[in-house]
């Protein structure tokens, strides 16, 4: 019984240091101990108290799942792996503005990406739902940055 606990009581103390350690073999080590302590309860003990092991083993991982996700950012040297800025949606260039509601034709098919002449010019577009057939009329629905979303006149 006592290398049971042992193995269950390094197994967990392994999984705590992976955190601060990176690199997957004290981690992997640690999942080694445990199972190693389910196998010892299965053949020492039998069915029922290996299986009784491996649930409270289970669960211990759930729980300590949870309140590792729960704290993380309030671990030491865990802020530089949260993201703290904000993305923010780069703002349509006068050109790009430009070309909003503006008619034009498909030079490929879009399914749902092709070419399509907008005033004159090929720009790369995406239709906005579907299948859009070659030379059918089309109108810019979206110009936002290098994505230009187009729909179909039909």
């Amino acid at each position: 019984m006592t290398l049971i606990i042992t193995l269950i009581l390094i197994g967990t103390a392994a999984l705590l240091l992976e955190l601060f350690i990176p690199g997957g073999i004290v981690g992997f080590l640690g999942a080694l101990c445990l199972l190693g302590a389910i196998v010892t309860t299965f053949t020492e003990y039998g069915f029922n108290a290996g299986i009784l092991t491996t649930l409270a083993i289970l669960v211990m991982a759930c729980v300590a799942l949870y309140f590792w996700m729960e704290n993380f950012e309030k671990l030491p040297g865990m802020k530089h792996f949260i993201l703290t800025q904000t993305a923010e949606r780069p703002q349509p260039t006068e050109e790009e503005s430009l070309l909003l509601n503006k008619k034009g034709q498909t030079l490929t098919d879009l399914g749902p990406s092709g070419k399509a002449l907008i005033d004159g010019k090929k720009f790369d577009v995406i239709a906005e739902s579907g299948f859009i057939d070659q030379a059918t009329a089309i109108t810019v629905v979206e110009a936002n940055g290098s994505k230009i979303v187009v729909r179909s006149q039909k």
